[in-house]
């Protein structure tokens, strides 16, 4: 499951990550369901150690929220290549939540699921080259990675990249474009 990230074109200046869950919080709610889970999380199951994250990052069930404890199970699950995990993540890093807030890891994680794509990391990434956080600031590498998460069809992701689009020379966007047009899921990132 992935943490929410709603992110338009006013958040490029004030901020790389806003995130809600309300979506799953169904899914998630109940410590049985934490209980149940633990033991699985424990075995090395990504998909319960993402959710444990997610039970410590938003406290459901009654268990008591502990950033750290949701890095702890969140990175299980993110080295195992879970791209839910991998993002959320990036999150805990972009926000210094449960870690000391560090861009360059939250990129790391990024473009993990980014690469798997994951139109949510590809967002977020695109915003931390917008902003110049961790890494030199790069409107090129920003358009691809709009341009990449804009196939999901949400207007803000749409948006961003047609705001940075007026930005790139015309060659800059044509080759942006054919970048853009020729990369597959599960490569790298097609970026400077």
């Amino acid at each position: 499951m992935k943490l929410k990230s709603y992110l338009f074109i006013v958040c490029l200046v004030i901020h790389p990550v806003i995130f809600a869950n309300t979506a799953y919080a169904d899914q998630v709610g109940d410590k049985a369901k934490f209980d149940k889970c633990l033991p699985k999380a424990e075995a090395g199951d990504p998909f319960c150690q993402e959710l444990i994250g997610e039970f410590y990052v938003f406290g459901y069930g009654g268990v008591t929220q502990d950033y750290a404890k949701a890095v702890f199970w969140y990175r299980k699950a993110a080295e195992q290549g879970y791209v839910d995990a991998q993002f959320n993540l990036g999150l805990m890093f972009a926000k210094g939540e449960g870690v000391p807030q560090d861009y360059a890891q939250a990129l790391v994680w990024y473009r993990k699921a980014a690469e798997q794509g994951d139109a949510e990391a590809q967002n977020n990434l695109a915003i931390i080259y917008y902003n110049g956080e961790g890494v030199p600031q790069n409107q090129f590498n920003a358009y691809i990675l709009f341009s990449l998460g804009a196939v999901s069809g949400d207007s803000g992701k749409v948006n961003n990249r047609d705001l940075i689009a007026a930005k790139l020379t015309a060659a800059e966007l044509a080759e942006a474009q054919k970048l853009v047009g020729s990369w597959k899921v599960g490569t790298k990132l097609p970026l400077r």
